[in-house]
């Protein structure tokens, strides 16, 4: 019955025209979400209803166009409107915005799951990792110490500042050379023999001149004797390298020994002559009154001319991405850089809630769904990054109340629709009475 395809066009559209304002309510709420895109319905026309098809013209006739009556209309799609929106400044050097195309890429740490988004409010959180408000960490390439650049793709964060505390061993070894006094402990000393000669003899009363002789014991020399020197030695210690020996010795000294002889007068025998036996004389050799003191060793540290840690006093994000560090000592680091996702077909990712968008694979993501060194900030076509700013909603009010008076007047138009289509059917029931 025409009058039941009536019914239901107007059915159609207010269930399309709903749809539309529920598009327009969105975009108006989020008139302030950071990063927000707005969004935007599309209608089409639904099935037709063929009362007559289309023909060619022909040498008798002219050709023939359809008739057709159709049955509402139907929601046609919804799509997002990607126009950057404008910046603001944050006064916060973690608030990140991006000044062109690309998205950053945050990682969830408990399940690994990876999301798209424009939204720059990160902090670093207690940890050191650049993260969101949902705590997902901020993805780009790492490692980067002194003049080593960031290479490893992973999680941003701040290099460690862990302290490392120095101490000396609490033992030491001391090695004692052994120290022998050598010496000969008996020198046998030779017998000499001397002839005794008579000098002068007369036939009267015989006398008899001794000569003195004169013997003398050569002293043979004695052997060098080696000695510690009394007092302490003092040692010099630097250490060359770990587990390194150093010996101390002390100067060698030497002693000299001194013999004393004594010399005898002999009388001769009756015969006028006498063998004289020299006893040789021995001379005791004791190291009683030789000391040898020893020392307590004793090893003091060195003062270490090592730099003291230096703290990190703040950090900054360039427009490359690159995340510089900055210490109480002067010196700078460049340890992170962020690196941003652009995709051929941004209306194929998947909104997610919280500014969050998945669905890499349909999106063709460019250069691959992970990310590679080829997706530097500010080169390859993707924008720069601005720190200290936020990326606001692009939702322009004006054209979305226009939007909604139009929306409005649509769905009043349709319900009148169905108004008029229920008194018309009611018309009809009273054509019986």
């Amino acid at each position: 019955m025409p009058l039941i395809g009536t019914l239901t066009s107007g059915v159609s559209a207010l269930r399309s025209f709903t749809k539309g304002l529920e598009v327009i309510g969105n975009n108006i709420a989020n008139v302030n979400t950071t990063a927000y895109k707005s969004n935007q319905a599309s209608f089409a026309d639904s099935f037709s209803n063929t009362l007559r098809g289309s023909a060619p013209s022909s040498a008798t006739g002219s050709n023939q166009t359809a008739t057709q009556v159709g049955t509402g209309v139907a929601l046609r799609g919804i799509s997002t409107n990607f126009t950057q929106g404008s910046v603001s400044s944050s006064g916060s050097t973690t608030d990140l915005a991006i000044s062109g195309n690309g998205y950053f890429i945050v990682k969830n740490p408990t399940d690994g799951s990876v999301y798209a988004t424009r939204a720059g409010e990160f902090r670093w959180d207690d940890q050191g990792f650049l993260v969101n408000q949902e705590g997902y960490r901020v993805q780009g390439l790492t490692g980067g110490a002194g003049s080593t650049s960031p290479s490893v793709i992973g999680d941003i964060k701040l290099r460690s500042q862990a302290e490392i505390s120095a101490s000396w061993a609490t033992d030491h070894a001391t090695e004692i050379a052994a120290a022998n006094l050598a010496y000969d402990s008996a020198q046998s000393a030779a017998d000499e023999l001397a002839s005794i000669s008579s000098f002068g003899v007369t036939a009267a009363d015989s006398s008899l001149v001794l000569t003195e002789l004169n013997a003398r014991i050569t002293a043979a020399d004695a052997d060098v004797v080696t000695a510690a020197a009394a007092g302490s030695a003092a040692l010099a210690i630097a250490q060359a390298k770990r587990d390194a020996l150093v010996s101390a010795r002390a100067a060698v000294q030497t002693a000299q020994l001194e013999i004393k002889t004594s010399a005898a007068y002999v009388a001769a025998d009756a015969a006028g002559k006498q063998a004289l036996l020299l006893t040789g004389v021995r001379t005791s050799l004791s190291s009683s009154s030789v000391t040898a003191q020893g020392g307590a060793a004793t090893a003091a540290k060195a003062a270490l001319a090592a730099a003291t840690p230096s703290q990190r006093s703040s950090s900054s994000i360039d427009e490359s991405g690159n995340v510089v560090e900055f210490y109480a000592n002067g010196t700078t680091a460049t340890s992170n850089q962020l690196l941003l996702k652009n995709f051929n077909d941004q209306n194929a990712l998947m909104k997610e809630g919280n500014n969050l968008y998945s669905g890499f694979e349909a999106a063709g993501a460019i250069n691959g769904t992970g990310l590679t060194g080829n997706d530097r900030p500010n080169q390859g076509g993707l924008g720069k990054i601005q720190s200290g700013a936020l990326e606001l909603s692009n939702v322009d009010l004006t054209e979305e109340f226009a939007n909604m008076i139009t929306a409005q007047r649509s769905f009043q138009a349709s319900s009148r629709l169905v108004t008029v289509s229920d008194t018309v059917l009611e018309d009809i029931v009273n054509l019986k009475r």
